[in-house]
Parts: structure tokens; C-alpha cells; sequence
């Protein structure tokens, strides 16, 4: 049961500190700031697979060639890089920084949702873990079994540190 208790102190500890991990991850987004995670390797290796990237919305007028923007599509959020812009028609033309060739569409000036500012690798490993409410579940299950269980060993202990105490007499020969 001990080595049971430790291992679940362990798991805990775990799951802490990817909660601390977590407030980091979310901690940008008091300042105006929008996450979004990479979940491919279209822009390796500047932003790697699972990393986040934060964005501010920016004006159509303000972005330039060369930045990273994010932009929708259909439902999905990309963010590649632009390699030219037509303010006129109001649309840009972007690529992957690991794409040999540009995308083969226009981005319209609509779609784009924000340039990005910066990026913390790999962090969207438990952004997406924790957004399955399955998982969330059992990781705050396993914290609430931890506690109880601490507190529980911690009682029995407690209390056979009394029973030792009172069948010597008052003295302890520990």
C-alpha cells in the first residue's frame, strides 16, 4: 500500500506541475493574447509540432511579408508565413516555412485572424490531453485519490503511533 501511495505521489506531482505548465499556457491570454497549437510540420523548424503560437488580431494594413499570420479556412486555423500581399484586392499568399512551394490559394484579408507575436515549444501536448474531458477527468481523479489517500495513511499512522504509545506505557521505542 506504501509503495502504491508513493507511486501515486509521483503521478501527482506529475500532474501539477503540467497544471502549472498550463497556467503558463494560458497566462498570455490576459493581455489580449490568442493560443493556437501547430499540429503539423508544415512550419518546422520554426515552430515544431505541438508547440503554441500566440496571436493579436492585427489589421490587414499592418501585416508585411515575411511574418507569421494565422488564418481560417474552412474550420481549421493555419498559420504560415507570407511571401506576398495585394492590399489592393485585399489578400495574401502564404507558405510553410518546411513547403517547397506557396500555398495554392489567396488568403482573403477576412480570413486573417492575426500575426504571430510568439511561441512556446511543445506546450500543445497538454492543451490538447486536457481537452478531451475523459482525460481531464481522470487526471483530477487521480489528484482527489491522492489526497484521500494521503489523508487516510496519514490518519493510520497517526494512530499507530498511539496504540504504540499507549501499550509501552507512555514511552516510545522507536
Amino acid at each position: 500500500m506504501r509503495m502504491f501511495i508513493k507511486l501515486l505521489n509521483i503521478i501527482s506531482t506529475v500532474i501539477f506541475i503540467g497544471m502549472f505548465a498550463l497556467m503558463v499556457f494560458f497566462a498570455p491570454m490576459v493581455i489580449g493574447y490568442k493560443p493556437a497549437v501547430i499540429l503539423t510540420g508544415s512550419m518546422e523548424p520554426t515552430f515544431p509540432v505541438n508547440s503554441v503560437v500566440y496571436y493579436k488580431k492585427a489589421d490587414f494594413s499592418e501585416i508585411t511579408i515575411g511574418e507569421a499570420i494565422i488564418y481560417q479556412k474552412s474550420n481549421a486555423l493555419i498559420t504560415h508565413r507570407v511571401v506576398e500581399k495585394n492590399q489592393e484586392q485585399g489578400y495574401v499568399i502564404t507558405k510553410g516555412d518546411a513547403n517547397n512551394t506557396e500555398d495554392s490559394y489567396e488568403v482573403a484579408a477576412e480570413e486573417v485572424r492575426g500575426r504571430v507575436d510568439f511561441m512556446v515549444p511543445y506546450v500543445g501536448y497538454g492543451a490538447l490531453l486536457i481537452q478531451n474531458r475523459y482525460i481531464f477527468i481522470m487526471l483530477i481523479s487521480i489528484l482527489v485519490l491522492n489526497i484521500a489517500l494521503n489523508k487516510l495513511f496519514e490518519e493510520n499512522t497517526e494512530e499507530e503511533i498511539i496504540n504504540k504509545d499507549t501499550k509501552n506505557g507512555g514511552i516510545l521505542n522507536e
